[in-house]
């Protein structure tokens, strides 16, 4: 995916290790020598995530790739690896490194109805970035270090270009990136590079310094992918993208054609260009690449070239080029195949090809080539099932995939029965008690299928499944019992059941003042909506009641400035229209619309076009009876 590809450093996360800037936080690197003396590294794992993480984008809709969760253990300094990986080392000695993740993931698509703006939900109001404490105390650790070493520097302990500072300076930059401050970054990255350049050039030769083009540091290389990823993530396109080509033309003159870190390159250039909706150019550099990784004689690393196919499908499919797209994405699983037959596993029951299949398909789905998802779904489903057995829940989730797809294309009734098959295999894999979560998933996914087929009888029966599994593993008395009984009312009241959700409302509030008090805001939440379904039924009075009492908590729990707070006084308003008493109305929509713009909620949001709308319709209705009073 590219739809977020900022590759922003973690160096305590083991699972996805970035690509783009070679951390080197919290490591501080010893003396030359006994830094790069050999140890035990992660190998596979490592290398690997490093160079796939730059096509994968942040995929919050998606599930992360099961190809690219190589675990590592061992924190390695990544600097050291490009060292040893310009030496020619190998960084691919540990086998089980090598192995895949094979737990089944769960699609994170969701496919829950959206119950939060059904009658009486609450949009929410924008927020301000807030620095994350922990985080600004990191950089402050690391701005002290960055001016005890200027300081060892000015007293000529240690030379000023030196390593040493590098660190210094990039640690600064990267935890300025960590907190989305991409902007303060690139000056140390910039002094970082500079740094590690001349120390680098402090051990060359006469010779070697009058080569043509003169050699870089690996180290300088990496920090100026490192700045041109803090301008991209900036807003500086166009400087990025110069920085992103010259890295390209350097690491290919330091290290050859075939260097796993060109590839890097040329994907940070192909990722950009994406990202502007250039997408032949894109197409040219995840294409130099693949060339990268086919090696000199053949795959030389088929994992990262299966990803690289991958996206180069992803790329087809947004420039509309479905045959290419198919193409690509059939030889990625081609390789996948002959690396699974290489190892001696069988390929109909081999989680790493279904994984890819799954992964391929995700992709599919996300980038509008929805036919080939179903059929990629389908492939996935069989092998699945060949792993598994029809009783795996793994089986399950892929039934639940394969009906994503199906409801991508408007396929209501196929994407119902998959969703059957699914809620079957976990009936018989324990049902509600031992997996609860994975049913009502599914019944909730079956509920939003009806919806969008406009099948309320359908969606109701969903529901009502739903609260019938919670009150049987949790009991009565249990919030997500509640809460499945508030999404059953919503939908009764928007399917004009009136006098139905009123009883389920009522009892939902019940619960509520038992479970969480009287005044808690889930009560308040409640009477909102309460308070719309006697407005649905022109009963005036009980509608200001339940909007009063809703009123009456937000402003003691959340504050009188709360949009939510806006929201109740908005609901008072409609409540005395609705009895008549159209000047208090508007003057209620008034003093909702001052405290919605307070918390700077934008002309268009929902809530705020909503009580504009109804004060508009009260000033008419004014307007009108004071004519006929005249």
């Amino acid at each position: 995916g590219f739809d977020n590809l900022y590759r922003h450093f973690s160096y305590e996360k083991t699972t996805m290790i970035p690509p783009v800037t070679l951390d080197i936080k919290k490591n501080v690197r010893r003396e030359q020598e006994v830094k790069r003396r050999r140890t035990k590294y992660p190998t596979m794992s490592v290398f690997m995530t490093m160079i796939a993480y730059a096509f994968v984008a942040s995929l919050s809709s998606i599930s992360t790739c099961p190809l690219l969760l190589w675990t590592a253990e061992a924190k390695l300094d990544l600097p050291e690896m490009i060292v040893r990986m310009d030496k020619g080392e190998d960084i691919f000695a540990d086998e089980e490194d090598k192995k895949s993740c094979e737990a089944d993931l769960d699609d994170d698509d969701d496919d829950d109805v959206d119950f939060a703006s059904a009658v009486g939900g609450a949009g929410a109001a924008p927020k301000e970035k807030k620095i994350n404490p922990a985080k600004q105390a990191e950089l402050d650790e690391y701005i002290s270090i960055l001016t005890k070493t200027q300081l060892r520097v000015k007293e000529g302990e240690i030379p000023a270009h030196s390593e040493e500072v590098g660190n210094a300076l990039y640690n600064v930059g990267a935890t300025y990136m960590e907190m989305g401050l991409a902007a303060d970054a690139i000056p140390h990255f910039l002094d970082a590079e500079k740094v590690y350049q001349s120390a680098f050039e402090a051990d060359l030769t006469e010779e070697e310094r009058a080569a043509d083009p003169p050699p870089r540091s690996p180290l300088a290389i990496d920090c100026l992918r490192t700045r041109g990823l803090a301008s991209e993530t900036a807003g500086n396109l166009d400087e990025a993208l110069e920085i992103y080509e010259e890295s390209v033309s350097m690491q290919r003159n330091h290290a050859g054609p075939h260097h796993p870190l060109l590839a890097m390159s040329h994907n940070n250039v192909g990722a950009l260009h994406v990202r502007r909706k250039n997408f032949k150019k894109a197409r040219e550099e995840f294409g130099k690449s693949a060339a990268v990784h086919r090696g000199e004689n053949g795959t030389a690393t088929p994992l990262a070239l299966i990803e690289t196919l991958v996206q180069l499908g992803n790329v087809c499919v947004m420039d509309e080029e479905l045959e290419d797209a198919e193409k690509y994405y059939d030889e990625a699983v081609e390789i996948q195949t002959l690396h699974v037959q290489e190892a001696g596993e069988t390929v109909d029951k081999s989680t790493k090809i279904a994984n890819l299949l799954e992964h391929i398909a995700q992709m599919q789905g996300r980038y509008g080539a929805k036919d080939l998802a179903i059929s990629t779904w389908k492939k996935e489903v069989e092998i699945r099932e060949a792993i598994v057995g029809p009783k795996g829940l793994a089986f399950a989730t892929s039934h639940s995939n394969l009906a994503v797809a199906y409801a991508a294309n408007k396929l209501w009734d196929k994407a119902i029965s998959a969703y059957e098959e699914s809620i079957e295999i976990i009936k018989k894999a324990g049902g509600a008690k031992k997996h609860r979560g994975l049913l009502i998933d599914a019944y909730r996914s079956t509920a939003n299928i009806y919806v969008s087929k406009l099948d309320g009888p359908g969606t109701i029966a969903s529901l009502r499944k739903v609260l019938e599994i919670n009150k049987e593993v949790l009991g009565d008395e249990h919030k997500d019992v509640a809460v499945s009984l508030v999404h059953l009312a919503d939908m009764k009241s928007n399917m004009k059941m009136s006098e139905e959700a009123l009883v389920d409302y009522e009892h939902a509030i019940e619960m509520y003042e038992r479970l969480d008090g009287e005044d808690s805001i889930s009560v308040a939440d409640v009477n909102i909506k309460l308070g719309n379904v006697y407005i649905n039924l022109s009963r005036g009075w009980k509608a200001m009641e339940s909007y009063q009492e809703a009123l009456s908590i937000r402003k003691k729990k959340l504050g009188k400035k709360h949009p939510e707070t806006g929201e109740a006084i908005a609901g008072v308003g409609l409540a005395q229209a609705a009895l008549g008493d159209f000047e208090q109305a508007m003057l209620a929509a008034d003093n909702a619309l001052k405290i919605y713009k307070k918390n700077k909620m934008s002309d268009n949001h929902p809530m705020v076009e909503r009580v504009k709308q109804q004060r508009e319709t009260a000033e008419n209705s004014y307007k009108y009876g004071a004519v006929l009073r005249l």
